[in-house]
């Protein structure tokens, strides 16, 4: 009776697993695709929404993994766990690195368009106190 009751759940565990890692995936193509869109839209906002869709999703994953293999092998606990931190890492870092790549590109564009305004105006502000200069000597010169 034991080895049919460790076969069952052995077989259990292999239809969980396998169920679980698929759900994963697609959950994972859909928040990305959300997220990628959202981003698209705007910055400020996908900053603070992929932040919290991430925490809730680690948090909501975490949970569900938890309860449903507390009574089963440790070492199948394990090797989700990591296989879940990797994965999700991997898809943070490489969020934060195109947001951080796309907020850089935004800031020097800014910059340089300020800095080219401002040129302009000190430019302007030369040519118009050279200007006032002339008429001043011009008009000394005249009495």
């Amino acid at each position: 009776m034991t080895v049919k009751m460790f076969l069952t759940l052995h077989s259990l565990m292999k239809t969980v697993t396998v169920k679980m890692l698929l759900m994963f995936q697609s959950s994972m193509q859909t928040v990305t695709i959300k997220m990628l869109l959202t981003l698209q839209n705007s910055m400020k906002t996908v900053t603070i929404k992929m932040l919290m869709t991430l925490h809730s999703f680690m948090k909501t994953v975490t949970i569900k993994m938890l309860l449903t293999f507390q009574s089963s092998i440790q070492t199948v606990q394990i090797k989700m766990l990591l296989t879940l931190q990797s994965s999700v890492q991997t898809v943070t870092i490489r969020l934060i690195l195109t947001l951080h790549s796309s907020a850089q590109t935004v800031t020097i564009k800014m910059r340089l368009t300020f800095k080219s305004s401002m040129q302009t105006v000190i430019n302007e502000d030369r040519n118009s106190q050279n200007a006032l200069d002339v008429l001043e000597l011009i008009a000394d010169r005249n009495g």
